[in-house]
């Protein structure tokens, strides 16, 4: 049993959620997503003029801001919804100094950094092998107390 809590504990320090030796940004440096309003579908003919009228507005709203417009997100739910995301990226400016600036604008709803998605790892180790990890350990004691 002692050698199963060794192993066990050998495990939990190796990942870096435990260990605290890995520090990983928590969002993109110079990008952020913008949840913003869209144009009315109902004031175009059919949806490649909306989509005409989505992508020069939101190409005029990144260049007012000296961005770059990596992604629009969501043009067909915009339809319903009213509302658009947008993915952009400034090479000069901080995450902060975009949310600020971004804020003001007031066509904008919201502004978030882009964070980085993390696995769903039980073992905050974000590798998935977690728990293979913890399976050898239990291996390996049972074979040591066997001796």
């Amino acid at each position: 049993m002692k050698n199963f809590l060794l192993c066990l504990l050998l495990v939990l320090f190796s990942c870096p959620a435990f260990a605290g030796t890995l520090e990983r940004p928590s969002y993109i440096e110079g990008e952020v997503l913008v949840l913003m309003n869209a144009p009315v579908f109902s004031d175009y003919d059919d949806m490649s003029a909306y989509s005409q009228a989505v992508s020069q507005q939101t190409e005029a709203f990144a260049k007012e801001f000296d961005l770059e417009l990596m992604q629009i997100i969501g043009l067909e739910t915009s339809i319903t919804t009213g509302k658009i995301t947008l993915l952009l990226y400034s090479e000069h400016k901080s995450t902060e100094e975009l949310i600020r600036e971004l804020s003001s604008n007031p066509n904008v709803i919201s502004v978030q950094p882009n964070y980085i998605r993390q696995t769903n790892d039980p073992w905050g180790c974000n590798t998935g092998y977690g728990s293979i990890l913890f399976l050898l350990a239990g291996l390996i004691s049972l074979a040591i107390n066997k001796k």
